[in-house]
């Protein structure tokens, strides 16, 4: 009996311990490597801080097309470093933990080494973070941002003028309509406009 409780309690204690000692079966396992080795073939380097943030989840079928970053973070860009970057960009991460994505809202201000996925601009807690005084003392002090107008509205995939626009086009309609119902005047019972006869 007590030899029984004694391999028991072994038991217990060894399944204990390989627990707590055990790391996360999902998190993130890839080796970060040094910035320049970052910097080759970057498809955007830049400075910004993340001022959105809309999810449009894993591609279905994902395995036999082009991956794509699951989380869409919107940034205002300060100073660009590599590419062509407007004022507001939009950068896809994952999630977190085993993707190896990025929480963008605790960053601040923060330096992005981006490549590209199938839907845009992304990176990754592996190689695409960095702090903006590391990453402007390895490429230098960059330089503003493009400015681009036209920029979609990354949720909706709309130009920012599209709505405004449709709204002067509806306004205008409708005051051509009014105007076209002013001039025809209503015919009664024999009565002709401009001769005042009532024939």
């Amino acid at each position: 009996m007590r030899r029984g409780l004694g391999v028991l309690i072994t038991s217990m204690v060894v399944a204990g311990a390989t627990l707590f000692h055990a790391g996360p079966a999902n998190a993130c396992s890839c080796a970060r490597p040094d910035l320049d080795r970052a910097l080759e073939g970057a498809a955007a380097v830049f400075v910004g801080t993340a001022v959105g943030r809309y999810e449009i989840g894993y591609a279905e079928g994902e395995e036999d097309g082009p991956w794509q970053a699951p989380v869409r973070w919107q940034f205002e860009v300060d100073m660009v470093m590599v590419g062509d970057v407007p004022e507001l960009v939009e950068v896809g991460t994952g999630y977190g933990d085993a993707d190896c994505g990025v929480d963008f809202a605790r960053t601040g201000r923060v330096g992005i080494v981006a490549s590209r996925d199938g839907v845009g601009l992304t990176t990754s807690s592996c190689s695409g973070v960095w702090s903006p005084d590391v990453l402007e003392a390895a490429t230098g002090p960059g330089s503003p941002p493009a400015a681009v107008p036209d920029q979609a509205d990354p949720a909706s995939g709309v130009p920012s003028w599209f709505l405004p626009a449709l709204g002067a086009l509806v306004a205008i309609g409708l005051t051509m309509i009014a105007v076209g119902r002013r001039r025809r005047l209503p015919q009664r019972d024999g009565w002709r406009a401009g001769d005042g006869s009532t024939g």
